[in-house]
């Protein structure tokens, strides 16, 4: 952010910061911008205003500032304006004010050298994870189930469509089964968890549900779930207003344990009491890996807290398995190393098409690598932007688009898989296949896949994807083919 030409040398700023600080990144940029304010004009005294859920007061007392203040001390746009009228009730006269408002974008590029910052960031991400998950219980609430009982039946709802969202929720279906004797398992997901799912002997019934299925399939769902008991149904990583209609039917039938996940968001007040769920557990985005978040579902359920693995699952069929071995027979790949290069992606920025043409040219020249560039149907024009780009004479380069368990089963056996933060690089993940992804800064704790074997690109700078070169890339794929890294790679 650049400071504004007016700000003042002398006298007292009062910096009111509009925007909740509930992620490191915000974070850092907020010290950052602070320390540029102090460097200007050290005569200055500055107080800044704020507004945070997190209750830790340590990490804010180490921005370099004169004083903190809290805007609220809750979430909701009443309390924001009831705060805002108080501090201007009490401003001074004289004092000059500069407002952070959204969209002020807290795209920093981290702490670079600038004194005391790491460490404060450092803290600040800690506190968060300390006060992680924020619960809300309701008085009367069910205690934790015997671990001893046996059959218990738990529902899940998944209202998230993305592939990604129902790979995560792998260590929580085998979770229940470490946990408790022989649980019976329902998930209601969307339509792609049929396939990634599949051969999941986690998993007991899978009943299907798209959020765009609407009234009529919602009407569906519950005709099927007519006359059922549950134990605990756990309403995992969606907002209320996409699992309402369901917890609603389930406390009607009287299931006892309803537990809703949900992040925080700085402009609702989301601990407002829900008499629909007994729990309720609020996450500040970027404290977790995502896996693990919602192993916290099982909070409520459980005495004291079992060691849990939070490896992601998936299950490749033979009848894949089989396609794919004759897929790569005909491509000449059945005795060739081989990467698996996915350029697509959903909900996270994308390497260049262009860039990923470049770097399937030199993995197939420098490294000797067969290629397969893989998409989904959604993603043709995408891919033929790639095809474009690589021209004619790349023999042992294929752009492909293959069913998703063909695709996995291809993966299975790849050497490497090189991708964007999205739902290949955590099939990678649960396949132990290593790869390389692009990553933004932000996503890259939310995200990022557990283990060692998986290496992050980012940028520093301006969170530009586009900023990263193919050298760097051949580079990382390099390092990752001799040896297996625990950490992201800065760029």
């Amino acid at each position: 952010m650049v400071l504004p030409p007016d700000l003042p040398r002398s006298g007292r700023l009062g910096v009111v910061c509009l925007r909740p600080i509930h992620h490191v990144l915000e974070y850092e940029a907020l010290f950052r911008l602070m320390a540029a304010i102090r460097e200007r004009a050290p005569a200055l005294e500055v107080v800044l205003h704020l507004r945070s859920a997190l209750r830790d007061e340590a990490s804010f007392a180490r921005l370099p500032v004169h004083r903190v203040t809290r805007l609220t001390e809750r979430g909701g746009r009443g309390a924001l304006a009831a705060g805002l009228r108080r501090l201007i009730r009490d401003w001074e006269p004289g004092v000059a004010a500069l407002v952070l408002a959204p969209p002020f974008e807290f795209r920093s590029p981290g702490c670079g050298d600038i004194e005391g910052c790491a460490a404060a960031a450092q803290e600040f991400l800690a506190a968060l994870c300390r006060e992680t998950p924020l619960w809300r219980v309701t008085p009367g609430a069910p205690p934790p189930l015997d671990r001893d009982a046996e059959g218990l039946r738990f529902l899940i709802h998944q209202a998230r469509f993305h592939i990604g969202d129902v790979l995560w929720l792998t260590p929580l279906l085998r979770a229940l089964h470490q946990i408790f004797r022989r649980p019976v398992v329902t998930l209601v997901g969307p339509p792609v968890a049929a396939t990634v799912l599949a051969g999941n002997p986690h998993l007991s019934e899978l009943l299907v549900h798209h959020p765009s299925d609407g009234e009529e399939g919602r009407r569906r769902l519950l005709a099927a779930l007519a006359g059922r008991s549950f134990d605990a149904a756990l309403f995992g990583w969606v907002r209320r207003s996409e699992s309402r209609w369901l917890m609603r039917a389930m406390a009607a039938a009287g299931v006892p344990r309803r537990i809703n996940l949900e992040y925080h968001d700085g402009f609702l007040d989301s601990r407002e009491p829900w008499d629909l769920a007994t729990h309720e557990g609020w996450f500040f985005w970027g404290t977790m890996p995502s896996p693990r978040l919602l192993l916290h579902a099982l909070d409520p359920l459980v005495s004291g807290s079992p060691e849990l693995d939070e490896r992601l699952e998936l299950h490749v069929t033979e009848a894949a398995r089989h396609r794919a071995g004759e897929l790569l027979a005909s491509l000449g790949l059945s005795a060739r190393l081989f990467a698996v290069l996915s350029p697509g992606g959903l909900s996270s920025r994308c390497w260049p098409a262009a860039s990923f043409a470049r770097l399937a040219v030199a993995l197939a020249e420098e490294l000797d690598l067969g290629v397969l560039i893989e998409g989904s149907p959604g993603e043709a024009p995408l891919l033929r932007e790639i095809e474009a780009a690589l021209g004619a004479g790349h023999r042992s380069i294929h752009v492909r688009q293959d069913p998703l368990d063909v695709f996995a089963a291809l993966l299975a056996r790849a050497r490497l898989a090189v991708s964007n933060d999205s739902a290949p690089l955590h099939f990678a993940a649960a396949l132990d296949v290593p790869a390389l992804y692009f990553a933004q800064r932000e996503k890259l704790v939310h995200s990022r896949p557990a283990g060692t074997g998986y290496m992050a690109l980012y940028d520093s700078r301006d969170n530009d994807l586009g900023r990263i070169s193919v050298r760097q890339a051949l580079g990382a794929v390099r390092e990752i083919l001799t040896r297996q890294l625990p950490s992201p790679t800065r760029r």
